[in-house]
């Protein structure tokens, strides 16, 4: 079954909440996402030469929410491959894709957009930046020395003491 509803697209802010809700609906209710006829599928959002979403809008919240998540998924990935080694210091983007490929892993000292960068990764501590699709960095700086800290910051933290200050909106 084919279902097109024109309101379920404008409310997908990303090609990955794109890609859950159309797994979700597919298999919730047999029911398959296409594109509206005459369109040629390509993901809303800005196209060359246009002006990028409003930070102040719905979708810029909605994107800088998507950031926060994926710092989120990211931290949690880390925290497992601690509780399973007892050191950050192999904690690389090869072995972090082992633990969450649906992430992508960096070792960049600038956030890039859609991908976590994992930064100054020594045994008890590890410091990760991503970006939102505005542009806007986020980082969670780990420390599992005496208890598990993590402090979150909207900021392209170049080492672990910088990064600070809280999440946006949180």
């Amino acid at each position: 079954m084919v279902c097109n509803h024109p309101d379920i697209r404008r409310h997908i802010p990303s090609a990955l909440g794109s890609a859950l809700l159309i797994a979700s609906v597919a298999v919730l209710t047999g029911c398959v996402l296409q594109p509206p006829a005459g369109t040629d599928g390509a993901p809303a959002g800005p196209q060359a030469g246009e002006e990028p979403a409003d930070p102040d809008g719905p979708l810029g919240a909605a994107q800088a929410a998507s950031s926060s998540a994926t710092i989120r998924q990211a931290e949690v990935t880390a925290h497992v491959y601690f509780s399973e080694y007892g050191a950050f210091g192999e904690f690389t983007p090869e072995l972090a894709e082992q633990y969450d490929p649906n992430l992508s892993w960096n070792e960049s000292p600038t956030a890039v957009d859609g991908e976590v960068s994992i930064r100054g990764a020594d045994e008890t501590r590890v410091l990760l930046v991503t970006t939102s699709q505005l542009g806007d960095p986020v980082c969670a700086a780990i420390d599992e020395s005496l208890t598990v800290t993590t402090t979150l910051g909207s900021q392209d933290a170049p080492t672990f003491d910088s990064c600070s200050g809280g999440l946006p909106g949180l």
